[in-house]
């Protein structure tokens, strides 16, 4: 889980992927998804609102991701959180906000998310894409299938 490691430093400078299968211990896999449950049980997962909105027009509710907004702390923080500092000191970003969107996702049978890019700007590009602490410069998700 080294974010300063070669290999995966210069997978997010070009703009790639870094997946680091078992990141998280099987114990907190497990805390996730009953939280998961939880929630779910309680009804706190609501439609997202864009399964293919803005991909061909068409929306259909049956074809959406369940989010549930995150409100409060989750066994995987503590690592999440050494995820930032690390990016923080290996992207020489120190002011790096980590404390974005912070949602569980659920898919069901039948629903789909396109492949997508949530920021199309030029300032992406090089390194003007990393510059102001609010950019969306990366993103972490965390599939516990």
């Amino acid at each position: 889980s080294n974010v300063g490691s070669n290999a995966g430093l210069h997978e997010l400078l070009r703009g790639q992927c870094v997946v680091q299968p078992g990141w998280l211990k099987p114990e907190a896999v497990a805390a996730l998804r009953d939280d998961i449950r939880a929630l779910d049980a309680a009804g706190q997962f609501v439609a997202s609102g864009v399964a293919t909105g803005g991909v061909d027009g068409d929306y259909s509710s049956d074809e959406d991701r369940l989010v549930s907004v995150l409100s409060h702390r989750t066994p995987a923080d503590s690592r999440l959180d050494a995820l930032c500092r690390g990016l923080r000191r290996s992207l020489s970003r120190p002011t790096l906000s980590c404390a974005g969107e912070r949602y569980y996702s659920v898919t069901r049978p039948g629903a789909r998310l396109a492949f997508h890019m949530d920021e199309r700007h030029e300032e992406t590009k090089g390194e003007r894409g990393w510059r102001l602490p609010t950019r969306r410069s990366v993103s972490w998700l965390l599939y516990l299938s």
